[in-house]
């Protein structure tokens, strides 16, 4: 014998089978199952029927065309190394050309410390340069500079 609570359940779960099988009657997909790449032509198709105007591709002209315009303004920024370089102007593009002109005093490639002790960096906070030092040596390839320290030589070990 079935009770109230069995028939109230039995018509939910029935009003749920037939919400799930109305899309598939009407020849719609339910919107769960479709990718984003299946729904956009889906959409533009909708908006154009509508009235609305097909988006127009830029013309690979236009594209080299801003290509060279922002190479011309330093509006590029390069990539080396899995590193890109600072936007021209900024306080961290000031933090590379300090360690460049480190660089540049020096010989070779300097500390954090040499790079903060030279004349470059007036004006710049020290944090920044310190954070700025590591990705400007990656991006031009420069390994860790290491600096032997004048170690004593050992005395002989006492036997024990």
């Amino acid at each position: 014998m079935t009770t109230k609570t069995d028939t109230a359940d039995l018509s939910s779960k029935e009003k749920a089978r037939a919400k799930a099988k109305a899309p598939a009657k009407a020849g719609v997909k339910p919107a769960a199952s479709e990718t984003p790449a299946q729904a956009a032509p889906k959409a533009a198709a909708k908006a154009v029927a509508k009235g609305a105007t097909a988006p127009i591709a830029k013309p690979k002209a236009d594209a080299s065309r801003e290509a060279q315009l922002k190479a011309a303004t330093g509006l590029v920024r390069r990539e080396q190394n899995g590193v890109k370089e600072p936007a021209a102007g900024g306080l961290c593009a000031a933090a590379w050309q300090a360690c460049d002109k480190a660089m540049a005093d020096l010989g070779r490639t300097p500390t954090v410390k040499e790079v903060l002790a030279g004349k470059h960096i007036a004006g710049l906070n020290e944090t920044n340069v310190r954070v700025e030092y590591y990705p400007w040596r990656k991006f031009h390839g420069h390994r860790p500079v290491v600096i032997e320290a004048a170690v004593a030589p050992n005395e002989a070990a006492p036997e024990a």
